[in-house]
């Protein structure tokens, strides 16, 4: 276990730029660098970087929020609003971003649901159903012909995918590559222009809706597996199965891949499906649609409502950019390097101590 996370420790002393990794290096002095949840030292092999929730700390103080009527963790306000009689909780003062062009705010949510719940109680479909915000801009829509359906961003209220008593606002955007875009190889799709259409979509919505890493700043292609798929030709390192599909069935092999980030849950999950698309026929070039999904748990159809305040999921779904930094004095300052894991956009599975569940 000892050499287990001395290793550890290494490997994330590694992945930080060099104004974050000085955190790991040891006990510092000063005490906005004494970070015992990110310390990592020679000194403690035992302790290695854990990923805990900015919005809660262990034994945390809880301060009234006067726009939810509860008690918030003092690290779920800003430092000016914690010194506030009339403060409201970061939830309310940041945004969830559907795309570069649209934010969804807490109360466009509190004020739909408050709204159904005084004058249709229990009608939840009809709810759902009187609830869309989506992105008219030109940039996204990509749909190959003009009596398609256009491809918005969208976002939308549901019940969640594994649990139907449980509420979510669902974001949704499913663009298309065009039918001429794919020039098969020797009955392969080149990754490259996989890898390509991808960085297209990641300049707009895409990047939003599936968070990169900075080990792996093209996630979608964690949907095609070489070792199980040959449709999918790599420029190195893929051996060669001996056997090759025809051009059809290359796109329909492409088209049925999938990637799964705890989607389904209503924690922010994130899904990617990669879908068949023939607007001139079967026996026409299809096009390849990349639908992006992800779901935020809002509320519970099974309970009773006076009130809908932000939930914890709702906090972590946040755009960072769209409210002040916790102040939270036991975390890493958040770093705007990219290529840092410490990296504020970096999307994280957190440890909470309490969540709706």
């Amino acid at each position: 276990m000892e050499q287990a996370n001395r290793l550890k420790q290494r490997l994330q002393r590694d992945g930080m730029c060099d104004d974050c990794s000085i955190y790991c290096d040891g006990p510092v002095s000063g005490v906005s660098r004494r970070i015992a949840h990110y310390w990592c030292s020679e000194h403690n092999p035992n302790r290695v970087f854990q990923t805990h929730c900015k919005f809660q700390q262990p034994e945390g103080v809880h301060i009234h929020c006067k726009c939810c009527g509860e008690y918030h963790d003092i690290i779920s306000f800003s430092r000016e609003e914690a010194t506030r009689n009339t403060r409201k909780c970061l939830g309310r003062e940041g945004s969830v971003r559907l795309c570069e062009h649209v934010d969804i705010t807490w109360s466009q949510i509190e004020e739909h649901l408050t709204k159904w719940n005084t004058h249709a109680p229990g009608q939840w479909k009809d709810c759902f159903d009187a609830f869309n915000i989506q992105c008219e801009h030109p940039s996204h829509d990509t749909r190959c012909m003009f009596e398609d359906i256009p491809t918005w961003p969208r976002a939308c209220l549901k019940t969640s995918y594994y649990d139907r008593r449980r509420v979510v606002l669902s974001l949704e955007w499913a663009p298309h590559s065009d039918t001429d875009y794919f020039k098969i190889k020797n009955n392969q799709v080149p990754a490259s222009q996989l890898r390509e259409l991808f960085k297209k979509y990641r300049l707009g919505a895409a990047r939003i809706f599936l968070p990169a890493y900075a080990s792996n700043p093209i996630p979608e292609m964690s949907c095609f597996n070489s070792d199980k798929c040959n449709c999918v030709r790599y420029e190195t390192g893929q051996q060669d199965t001996g056997s090759s599909p025809s051009n059809l069935e290359t796109l329909q092999c492409i088209a049925g891949h999938r990637l799964r980030r705890n989607y389904g849950w209503g924690h922010n999950g994130q899904q990617v499906d990669q879908i068949s698309h023939r607007p001139h026929g079967l026996n026409q070039p299809p096009c390849l649609i990349t639908e992006y999904k992800r779901d935020i748990f809002i509320c519970r159809v099974d309970g009773k409502h006076s009130a809908f305040g932000p939930t914890h999921e709702w906090f972590h779904a946040m755009d960072p950019d769209t409210y002040p930094p916790p102040e939270n004095p036991r975390a890493i300052p958040p770093c705007k390097n990219e290529l840092c894991m410490n990296y504020y956009r970096k999307p994280q599975t957190y440890r909470c101590l309490s969540s709706h569940h």
